[in-house]
């Protein structure tokens, strides 16, 4: 016969578990996750990045740099937020995370399915580097003599 376990008054509120905080940095945003990210946790991951993707953001970047843990409904939480970045044409790039997020990554086979930078900082200078490069081949492509 299975145990059952009873419901404990204590359980902690899941922003106790998981701190996420939001900073716009020019055309891209950055979600930065610092705890555990859990079924329990794993909304307020998915609805930070619903909120950010929705926003004026072309690149969102997900700082996981703090995360010390990863479990498959935080892979879900990305799997949706890169879903809804494509749906919307905006940018979601993964940024930092030591071997509690590549780890889980890499198990579900989820690894290439992101671009994935060593930090936030370098995802969002890299965004706009890019977006930079292409704003100067497009004002500097020749004409086409065309009105």
């Amino acid at each position: 016969m299975a145990s059952r376990i009873p419901p404990t008054e204590d359980c902690p509120d899941p922003s106790e578990l998981l701190s996420i905080t939001v900073e716009p940095r020019g055309a891209s945003t950055v979600v930065t996750a610092r705890g555990e990210i859990d079924l329990y946790t794993a909304p307020l991951l998915r609805s930070a990045l619903r909120d950010a993707i929705d926003g004026p953001a072309e690149c969102v970047v997900i700082d996981l740099t703090d995360v010390t843990f990863m479990a498959s409904s935080g892979l879900a939480a990305l799997t949706s937020g890169l879903e809804l970045a494509q749906r919307r044409r905006c940018e979601l790039r993964l940024a930092g995370g030591g071997r509690a997020v590549r780890r889980p990554l890499q198990a579900a086979g989820l690894d290439g399915q992101f671009e994935h930078y060593p930090s936030a900082a370098a995802a969002a200078r890299d965004w706009t580097r890019g977006r930079l490069q292409m704003v100067i081949t497009a004002r500097t492509a020749p004409s086409t003599g065309k009105p």
